[in-house]
């Protein structure tokens, strides 16, 4: 017979109420527990995010991978989540919650055959979740081979961590399980029965769980391990360097952030930005600029030693020296004065060069557009007295020379016939028009021309 927790729909009691005394019942505490139970159950977030990240890559992986080992494991643990999703134990404890009312000198509880239910579904959910770390423990297995192996070992190696991810959440989730139904079991004496009893008359409720499932793991503390990967890989009948692989798996409880604490960021060394690189533009440009001053003050000390040197050698009359200085002064000014109207002239006489140049050209400019539009304009009228003749040779009744009639002939269509009826008409009228063409009386050419329109006439009516 089939063990009571393994059964995929059990039934559930009837909802029945029982009245405890105030003074023998911690309802207090009960409701800790129930609401410590329910926000455990209610935050495994992470193990959800794993088992959509697994859903997507049996996806992705089925049809290539549908004969593998490793891949019909994943397909076992992914079948292990739908179940736990479809188990919805958080809404039992809630039930169980809702009925307690604390009232003076009694406490409203639910009824001991609703406890009972609630620990058997826990019974059932334990082992579901040992079934799952079980399972992929076994994937693991099989995606680690893939991996030395080093056939598809990019994908392997994403199932990998999955995996190992689900097994450390159900490894902790089974531990947790264990506390809850040990937490709420020590309740149940104290609960009445109300009316038939729910469970079986052989079996019996443990105790403790973690003595049920008899689980060797289960009180170790499973240390930090660190896994090292030999990873060939081949592409293209060449053989690349050997790339070692190191995957952490923390085996401690679930860490509080959720996501990876050394990332490959910290390996990156920054290089200088384009301000680093601008504050060092502007030093070498204030040191370049520094330089030029010590080299200006330099000069100018230089000259103010010459300036003195030619004062104290100065022999001469003080005002003949200084009518000396005028009229060099007045040279330097008459010179200056010459080179600016020289520079003037030059300026003008470019300047009308310019213009000249400018006027000469747009004059090109307006004459070979004119040209163009005159051109363009005969090409038009070109095309539209074609196209008029085009339009007068369109039916047999605006032919009268032998051209039009052979520019109609020629046509591969005409309007109102096939293409066969057309063919028809040119091969039946070709050999009045080799006669034509032969005949050199102009009497005899007339008379045949009026028996080829007159014979295409008829074929087309």
């Amino acid at each position: 017979m089939e063990a009571i927790w393994n059964h995929k729909q059990l039934e559930r009691p009837p909802n029945a109420v029982c009245h405890v005394d105030r003074q023998k019942f911690d309802a207090a505490a009960f409701l800790l527990t129930l609401d410590k139970i329910i926000k455990d159950l209610t935050s495994q977030e992470m193990l959800h995010k794993e088992a959509a990240i697994l859903s997507r890559l049996i996806y992705r992986m089925k049809r290539k991978f549908r004969s593998d080992k490793g891949m019909k494991s994943m397909l076992k643990v992914n079948k292990a989540l739908l179940r736990y999703l479809s188990m919805s134990l958080d809404k039992e404890y809630e039930n169980l919650k809702n009925h307690v009312e604390i009232d003076q000198k009694y406490i409203t509880l639910s009824s001991k055959q609703m406890v009972e239910y609630v620990l058997v579904k826990t019974q059932g959910f334990a082992k579901l979740i040992l079934h799952l770390e079980e399972v992929s423990k076994h994937a693991a297995h099989f995606l680690k081979c893939r991996i030395g192996l080093g056939h598809a070992w990019s994908m392997a190696i994403i199932s990998y961590a999955v995996i190992s991810r689900i097994w450390i959440l159900s490894r902790y989730l089974l531990k947790k399980i264990c506390t809850w139904y040990n937490d709420l079991y020590q309740y149940l004496h104290l609960f009445e029965i109300v009316g038939l009893p729910w469970l079986p008359e052989n079996y019996e409720l443990t105790d403790d769980l973690k003595s049920w499932l008899l689980v060797p793991w289960i009180d170790e503390s499973t240390p930090r391990h660190v896994k090292q990967i030999n990873i060939f890989y081949t592409k293209k009948k060449l053989f690349y360097t050997r790339h070692l692989l190191l995957i952490n798996l923390y085996f401690y409880s679930v860490p509080n952030d959720y996501g990876l604490k050394n990332t490959m960021f910290k390996l990156i060394t920054p290089y200088d930005s384009d301000e680093d690189l601008a504050s060092n533009i502007q030093d070498n440009n204030k040191e370049t600029k520094s330089e030029n001053a010590v080299s200006c003050l330099g000069n100018k000390n230089i000259s103010n030693k010459i300036a003195t040197v030619t004062s104290n050698n100065d022999t001469g009359d003080r005002h003949s020296f200084e009518l000396e200085c005028i009229q060099n002064v007045s040279i330097t000014f008459e010179k200056k004065h010459k080179i600016t109207n020289v520079d003037k002239a030059k300026e003008k006489a470019a300047s009308f060069k310019n213009s000249h140049r400018q006027f000469y050209v747009e004059n090109l400019g307006n004459e070979f557009i004119t040209e163009k539009k005159k051109k363009n304009s005969k090409i038009k009228i070109k095309k539209l007295a074609k196209k008029e003749i085009s339009e007068k040779l369109i039916t047999f009744d605006n032919i009268n020379n032998k051209s039009d009639l052979k520019l109609l002939l020629n046509k591969e269509s005409y309007p109102g016939l096939d293409k066969l009826q057309w063919n028809i008409i040119k091969n039946k009228n070709k050999k009045l028009l080799d006669k034509l063409e032969n005949c050199s009386d102009e009497i005899k050419q007339s008379i045949l021309f009026k028996k080829v329109i007159k014979r295409i006439k008829n074929l087309i009516a």
